[in-house]
């Protein structure tokens, strides 16, 4: 498990993140995290895991009404 860190603008509580990934189950399909910590406006974290497999995987956030950001940033899991 990981802990991967977002850094934003105006985030707030009820914002969550959602991952994509391109390999084994579930790929390609925006899964939602676990509920993140909100650590300020600017900043929030969240706990993952990726498994064993090397993928880049693709994270979005979304606010309280389900409206997600339309720039995805990547992971790269090694």
């Amino acid at each position: 498990s990981h802990t991967l860190t977002i850094y934003g603008s105006n985030l707030q509580s009820g914002d969550y993140a959602q991952f994509k990934w391109t390999k084994g189950s579930g790929a390609g399909v925006w899964n939602t995290g676990s509920t993140p910590t909100i650590n300020s406006a600017s900043q929030i974290t969240e706990s993952m895991n990726p498994g064993t497999v090397t993928d880049t995987i693709s994270v979005r956030v979304c606010n309280s009404s389900g409206s997600c950001s339309s720039g995805t940033q990547a992971v790269a899991v090694n």
